[in-house]
């Protein structure tokens, strides 16, 4: 940047001070052409400079003379490009790819120009960011896994020399963000505008993939097993194509499928010989002219168990609520349920009475508006040591001091003292968290994730009052309000799980719901799900450890939790967690305190793969745990090919930036402004105020006098 200096010296008091200088200089050398005794010429001369001097000095104060200066720079703006390289890139449109499209307009000479006068920090981002040179640009190949625009933008802006004097972020994308967290929230704090370049149209590309394989419930030996999937095709309606499922190489099952465009729903049934871990594979051969052929198969992993669950289901007195759960719960045959109702503290009906061996025996408890003394020392021991636990609430549990600390510490929520449930219709939204887990997504229907099921049911009639997620809990369900109240949370305590429903009067959600285009088998497959997902039982001993889902797509990165317990079961933190795949590889999960660990594992490529969690306190083995997942040839951006102009608008519009189609870059350019921008710095110094010209003068005249002594002058 260029610099330089411009100053001025002016007058704010009378000039006739300034006329007395040269006088006092004449004084003061007429005084010294006869000193006694005499001196010679240099040390003469030095004297008349020293008394010369400080008279000068006093006089230019009282003159008072200010000097300005002008400090002025040429500012170059810096400018963050941000361009997209992931697999979505290279689908072509139109005879050329979209990355193609893209460096295209990167390499024009007007484009060139219209940003010689900025600083470019050029980055290229896939799973994740990396440095670029728009000169290679034609060389690089769009082959990303995944696309993760968050981590680009933040790792992007971290990497820029001087953030203040950032004009912008050029972010040139198709917008097909599958991987990390919701980047119009970190647009949005970034403090810096955005501005889009959208590649690609909104038609998508001609295509036919398997976009999702799962089972309908768990799996048990001898029962029929349902595998529902979703077939999409765009470009081939009125094609056949056979859907193949099988395991090992075993063919199982074969359909025949008239194409639709769109999505379309496909059911297979089948009996596994076998309890246990089965990975089942879901494939339709390729058809020519598809932007994509490693996506035209899924996996999906079965845990086939022995026998039907035992649910213990307990309430703290008749209630709608008890009926209506009980209802649900018996309606699934895969599960048995023992239904208790307290007749008094500490006691139910027919004399039945809790014990530690008959919790033992129970797959899941389920707790139905209990009081203060459903919710005992027996339920948290059998919860920490492995057990599940459904808490339903009512007005029984949430009036103030009902829940003991023994039962708060197992919940997934703090519980905010003093405060309980507000009456307010509380309308319902799906939670971020609740998207992924298991016991939200299996609830939906046919529309799949293309709607939220718990929107469309009636509100509840309150939510509790000031509630807080604790660390490492899930919010799968949540108040649709300003303040989102967790409704329904999920999270681990000691070797068990918990689910926690934080409101009443549930069975509202299926009575006012049921009848024409009602949807009361959203509540009522929530509490089967949630009591199968409770059932499934966690590794014993000091160390817990998972993975988040046990089928992965490439790309996408494995996430390894544990949690770690000292020798009275309480969480314990400083430990050395490191998890082990078969192949020797190994990576260290973070502490996150509360004896909870987590890691990320990416790059991994296709294939089935067994871990081992191994846990040092110091140098002491403390445990460990073991599993498998598999991660698909299907790669995250393969699942979804279509361009998204709607997500690069929002984070434009959030960050306080614009959005325009790649063809109308130069709209772009100019509305980013990073032309040079000339910054003056002014200051000034006035020798009437401060100190510092008396001090000076004094020193001048002490110097002088200290002379005239040493030269025994008078």
């Amino acid at each position: 940047m260029a610099e330089w200096l411009d100053f001025q010296i002016r007058l704010e008091g009378y000039w006739i001070w300034l006329t007395l200088i040269p006088l006092a200089l004449a004084g003061t050398c007429y005084i010294y052409r006869h000193t006694l005794p005499a001196v010679a010429s240099p040390l003469r001369w030095t004297l008349v400079a020293l008394r010369g001097l400080a008279m000068a000095l006093l006089l230019a104060v009282l003159a008072e003379i200010v000097v300005d200066w002008w400090n002025k720079q040429v500012i170059h703006p810096w400018v963050l490009v941000l361009v997209d390289t992931s697999a979505s890139m290279a689908t072509a449109e139109e005879g050329q790819s979209r990355f193609a499209a893209a460096a295209a307009a990167l390499s024009d000479p007007d484009f060139v120009q219209a940003l010689a006068s900025a600083r470019l920090a050029v980055w290229g981002f896939a799973e994740t960011p990396y440095a670029l040179d728009l000169d290679t640009l034609s060389r690089v190949a769009a082959s990303g896994r995944a696309t993760d625009l968050s981590w680009a933008l933040t790792r992007g802006l971290e990497q820029v020399a001087d953030r203040e004097q950032l004009a912008g972020v050029l972010l040139v994308s198709d917008g097909a963000h599958n991987l990390g967290e919701d980047p119009g929230r970190v647009a949005a704090q970034a403090g810096v505008p955005v501005y889009a370049l959208g590649v690609g149209g909104i038609r998508p590309p001609a295509d036919l993939r398997v976009s999702s394989l799962r089972a309908a419930e768990p799996g048990y030996l001898g029962r029929p097993l349902r595998l529902e999937a979703e077939l999409s095709s765009w470009g081939y309606a009125g094609r056949q194509v056979k859907a193949l499922l099988s395991e090992g190489g075993q063919a199982l099952s074969e359909q025949v499928v008239v194409l639709t465009e769109g999505p379309q729903a496909l059911s297979f049934e089948l009996r596994s010989a076998a309890a246990g871990p089965h990975t089942y594979r879901l494939e339709v051969a390729p058809l020519e002219g598809e932007a994509a052929r490693d996506n035209n198969a899924a996996l999906a992993f079965v845990e086939v168990l022995q026998e039907r669950l035992k649910i213990l289901l307990l309430g703290g007195g008749p209630s709608v609520d008890l009926a209506f759960v009980r209802r649900s719960l018996e309606a699934d045959s895969t599960l048995t349920v023992d239904c208790w109702v307290e007749e008094r503290p500490g006691r139910f009906y027919q004399g039945k009475q809790l014990s530690p061996e008959g919790l033992a025996a129970t797959d899941a408890v389920v707790l139905v508006d209990p009081g203060p003394s459903l919710m005992g020392p027996a339920l948290a021991q059998y919860v920490q040591q492995g057990g599940g636990l459904l808490l339903v609430g009512g007005p029984r549990t949430w009036q103030e001091g009902a829940v003991p600390p023994e039962m708060a510490r197992l919940l997934p929520v703090e519980l905010a003292v003093g405060k309980g449930l507000v009456t307010q219709q509380t309308p319902l939204s799906m939670g971020l968290e609740g998207r992924e887990h298991p016991v939200v997504r299996l609830v939906q229907d046919k529309e799949g994730s293309a709607s939220d099921p718990w929107a469309q049911l009636p509100p509840l009639p309150g939510y509790l009052e000031g509630v807080r997620r604790r660390e490492g809990a899930a919010v799968l369900v949540e108040g649709n309000t300003p303040d989102r109240p967790p409704v329904m949370a999920a999270g681990a305590s000691g070797r068990g799980k918990v689910i926690a429903a934080l409101s009443a009067a549930f069975w509202r959600l299926d009575l006012l719901s049921s009848g024409a285009g009602g949807r009361p088998q959203t509540i009522r497959r929530f509490w089967q799900n949630a009591v199968k997902w409770l059932a499934t039982k966690t590794s014993a001993g000091r160390v817990r450890a998972w993975t988040e889902n046990s089928i992965h797509r490439s790309g996408e990165g494995v996430v390894f939790a544990a949690q770690v317990f000292d020798e009275l079961l309480r969480p314990q933190s400083g430990a050395n967690v490191e998890v082990t795949l078969g192949d020797g590889r190994s990576l260290q999960l973070q502490d996150q305190g509360r004896g909870e660990y987590r890691g990320v594992w990416r790059g991994l490529g296709a294939g089935d793969y067994r871990w081992r969690a191994q846990v040092l306190a110091g140098q002491t083995p403390i445990g460990g745990d073991e599993g498998r997942f598999s991660v698909e040839e299907h790669t995250l951006e393969s699942a979804d090919l279509q361009a998204n102009p709607t997500l690069l608008e929002e984070i434009a519009r959030l960050s306080g930036g614009h959005y325009q189609p790649l063809a109308q870059w130069r709209q772009a350019v100019e509305q980013l402004n990073a032309r040079p921008r000339l910054v003056q710095q002014h200051r000034s110094l006035a020798w009437w105020g401060p100190p510092w010209p008396l001090i000076l003068a004094v020193a001048l005249l002490a110097a002088e006098w200290v002379l005239r002594k040493r030269s025994g002058m008078l």
